[in-house]
């Protein structure tokens, strides 16, 4: 069996934008003092422009960094895209590859036998038929078997990472959504061979009407070492979900954060993070 060097199990080392230690002061306050309660390596990055780091930054996969394009749909009437796509040609380092897809990192979560993303990745490229996409990613992600998710209906974004989640080498977390779109999604998974487990899920839009906040999905969490941070979002399912994290992961430090403001920009912990080993 080919033993791969690095999904997010193995990482160790994390960085995060210094915006968002200084917009978000009492959440960055909170991840800061878990990560040095456990001895994590952490760094503020001073490069780019905004906090959504996972998105753009290159992805650690088996001792290579590799770099997509960021030119996602949504960020096209964005005037800091620019700044951001400037922001990347800065950071290319010598053992950086380069693809020519454009794949946003939040579309993207792998462990050593699967490697799974929203059906998103083929609308955003095509200039490329959809075999050339799965070509090239089977490349990137050499044996793992690619898995694509249907995107969350009302999702602009089109993002695997608050959708799933992998608990081990077999298992994925999906969150128990109660819709027909919950059903199609442990489906794919499961037709791809993957152990699916389910933890509650809160739609805040259906209470609220906001189509943009995150509130409620738990799986956008940062894992780093043997340390997991779920998001808190103040409501009644936080205690059972921190709860079901324990049991999930016995060997792991759990620890949960209010993450309400971050939230209702679209985004939570997993986003506003880049983990490597």
């Amino acid at each position: 069996v080919l033993k791969y060097l690095n999904w997010e199990a193995d990482f160790n080392k994390v960085v995060f934008s210094k915006y968002l230690a200084m917009d978000f002061p009492k959440i960055w306050g909170d991840i800061k003092s878990i990560l040095e309660e456990q001895r994590i390596n952490y760094s503020l990055n001073k490069t780019f422009p905004d906090i959504w780091l996972r998105d753009y930054s290159p992805l650690s996969i088996d001792g290579n960094l590799w770099s997509f394009v960021y030119n996602p749909s949504y960020m096209q009437k964005e005037p800091i895209l620019k700044q951001i796509q400037q922001a990347k040609k800065k950071i290319r380092t010598k053992n950086t590859m380069e693809s020519p897809l454009v794949l946003d990192g939040g579309n993207c979560i792998w462990n050593n036998k699967y490697a799974v993303f929203c059906e998103r990745v083929f609308k955003e490229n095509t200039p490329f038929k959809k075999e050339e996409i799965k070509r090239e990613l089977q490349l990137i992600f050499k044996n793992r078997k690619l898995v694509f998710i249907p995107d969350l209906p009302g999702d602009e974004f089109g993002h695997a990472d608050g959708l799933v989640r992998f608990a081990d080498e077999q298992t994925a977390i999906v969150q128990d959504m109660k819709t027909t779109y919950s059903q199609k999604l442990k489906q794919t998974l499961q037709n791809s061979g993957v152990e699916v487990l389910t933890i509650p899920f809160h739609d805040y839009y259906k209470h609220s009407g906001d189509s943009l906040s995150a509130r409620g999905f738990y799986l956008n969490y940062l894992r780093v070492g043997k340390t997991i941070i779920v998001p808190a979002f103040g409501i009644q399912e936080d205690e059972k979900v921190k709860d079901q994290f324990k049991e999930l992961f016995p060997k792991l430090n759990i620890y949960q954060i209010n993450c309400n403001k971050l939230a209702d920009l679209g985004g939570v912990l997993n986003c506003v993070s880049w983990t490597c080993a």
